[in-house]
């Protein structure tokens, strides 16, 4: 009488599925955000008539949601709505934010007003951002592609960003209504909440279903996170990449007023710093199968510190296309390698807290020192802000030797 061998564990690959699951999805939620930028700011200079310091402050305050999307993970972590797990979050939250966007479209907007909206809109993206985030962690780690999966995240958030950000300044330089362009943004956020009701079996195969936490567990699981010292080393890395004074309102109020460059122009620059990441995040893609996490960080690391020294020497539209090809080329590697840090860093019982933390220092980081730019651009130029942000990344450096090797 023989007795079976147990089988081992099925081994899941990466399939084109999966990626083309998580394409549609990140253009879905990426496309209508980066439409609504440059509308946005033209609303804020054109009639609203805020300063570049103001027009910052109101960024920085709408941007509050961000500054605490490791609560909002947490409420992923800890509810099931709808009892559809991540793909409820979608439905629901991206419902909302389509509404909200159609209900700006058509209101009298007043610096308020406006203001309310996009507080509950970055609110509401937040928790989509939670589920999505969590569900690219959770089947990254079951088919052993967290390097492929950064790789393509960082893929679409440069992309779509620059096709979005160019079709909005392309719109706001034709006269097309601002009203029309966010009657857009709501039916692309409607979209994705419709996208929230699709669970293809191939994705989803192997994924552990959302399971019902007790309070008790669920605190030990925030306890160990909280004392996960490889997480918030990357965690710190990601936020402090996200640091750049100058990069968001002092350029555009440098190039459109200074410089007198259009909108269009503007967008074009904007666009270029995104799309020029994407040779050098490929590279990363194809690296990593060849060389360590460690190794690439520290290459990134030093290829990226000195970006936005051009900037300092910008005159005209030509020079500036210039500066975020380098930009862009420079930075790419270092996206791609600090977030494929966080992804291997957050645990898999708190994905969207530990995916939503790093987010969070970097929505912090974003807008504190935009604030921190305008005060600059305002008083000693755009030279300052070039000169602030190259000396924050120098601290990049001992950050990476805090990792632990492992």
């Amino acid at each position: 009488m023989t007795t079976e061998e147990p089988q081992a564990p099925k081994q899941l690959h990466a399939t084109p599925l999966i990626y083309g699951y998580f394409v549609l999805l990140m253009t879905l939620e990426l496309a209508p955000v980066s439409l609504s930028a440059t509308p946005l700011k033209y609303i804020s200079k054109e009639q609203l008539h805020l300063d570049a310091q103001a027009a910052a402050t109101l960024a920085a305050l709408v941007a509050i949601p961000g500054y605490f999307a490791f609560a909002l993970g947490l409420i992923r972590d800890r509810f099931n709505p709808l009892k559809m797990g991540d793909r409820g979050y979608l439905l629901v939250f991206g419902c909302v934010i389509g509404l909200i966007f159609l209900a700006i479209s058509q209101i009298p907007l007043t610096l308020r007003s406006l203001g309310f909206c996009l507080f509950l809109v970055a609110a509401s993206h937040m928790l989509v951002r939670a589920a999505y985030q969590a569900l690219m962690r959770n089947i990254s780690e079951a088919r052993l592609m967290s390097g492929r999966m950064s790789t393509t995240y960082q893929f679409m958030t440069t992309a779509i960003p620059m096709l979005g950000t160019l079709a909005g300044g392309w719109l706001t330089d034709h006269q097309i209504s601002w009203r029309t362009i966010l009657i857009g943004v709501g039916l692309g956020f409607l979209c994705l909440g419709l996208f929230g009701t699709w669970k293809p079996a191939a994705v989803f195969e192997g994924l552990a279903p959302t399971p019902a936490t007790s309070s008790a567990e669920f605190w030990r699981e925030v306890k160990a996170l909280a004392k996960r010292r490889a997480f918030w080393i990357a965690a710190v890395i990601w936020g402090l990449w996200a640091f750049s004074p100058g990069a968001n309102t002092p350029i555009y109020y440098y190039m459109t007023t200074t410089l007198k460059m259009s909108q269009f122009e503007y967008s074009f620059y904007d666009g270029l710093t995104t799309i020029t990441l994407v040779p050098t995040v490929l590279l990363f893609g194809l690296l990593i199968k060849r060389y360590s996490l460690w190794s690439l960080v520290l290459t990134a690391t030093f290829v990226a510190i000195p970006q936005m020294i051009p900037l300092m020497l910008i005159h005209n539209a030509g020079q500036a296309y210039a500066a975020a090809t380098f930009m862009g080329l420079t930075g790419g590697l270092a996206t791609a390698a600090f977030w494929s840090l966080v992804i291997r860093a957050s645990p898999q019982g708190l994905a969207g807290t530990g995916m939503l933390m790093a987010i969070s220092f970097g929505s912090l980081s974003v807008r504190g020192s935009d604030i921190l730019g305008g005060w600059i651009f305002k008083h000693w130029g755009f030279s300052g802000c070039a000169i602030v942000t190259t000396i924050a990344y120098l601290f990049l450096i001992p950050l990476m030797f805090m990792l632990p090797r492992a």
